[in-house]
């Protein structure tokens, strides 16, 4: 299901190399995940594009199994991307990903839209943080 390769990624004078972790597996979705080691923090960026015409339950249990796994781990993380679930309604894609976040005390921060078309304003890309090992974080 994972394939691994380690590119080479230079920080200012903290040079590590990082695993990079791709998959194909989640049904019409795209993953990669990128660990970044520094000093004394690990933090794993996890991109993540969803088609709008992928199997949803498909999507759900392969994230579950996902957010398990880097549950567990002992880094900051952060998943992002287009999720292709607007957020800026009501309606059970997003109910059911949110109450699945939330067994990860995983929550969405953003809250604007990420799409704005001739007939549409659309919320679809967007960044989850784990709210207690993360917190807080410093965008300047």
């Amino acid at each position: 299901m994972w394939q691994t390769v380690s590119p080479y990624i230079g920080l200012q004078n903290r040079q590590k190399e990082a695993p990079i972790t791709r998959s194909k597996d989640f049904s019409l979705t795209t993953t990669v995940a990128v660990q970044l080691k520094f000093k004394k923090k690990n933090v794993i960026i996890f991109c993540i594009y969803r088609a709008p015409l992928g199997d949803f339950d498909y999507f759900l249990n392969k994230m579950d199994n996902m957010l398990y796994s880097l549950h567990n781990y002992k880094a900051k993380f952060i998943i992002c991307g287009d999720i292709n679930i607007n957020y800026l309604g009501a309606n059970i894609k997003k109910k059911q990903l949110d109450n699945l976040l939330a067994t990860y005390n995983l929550t969405g921060t953003v809250y604007f839209p990420t799409r704005i078309a001739n007939n549409s304003i659309t919320l679809l890309d967007n960044i989850f943080v784990i709210t207690t090992r993360n917190a807080p974080y410093n965008c300047t």
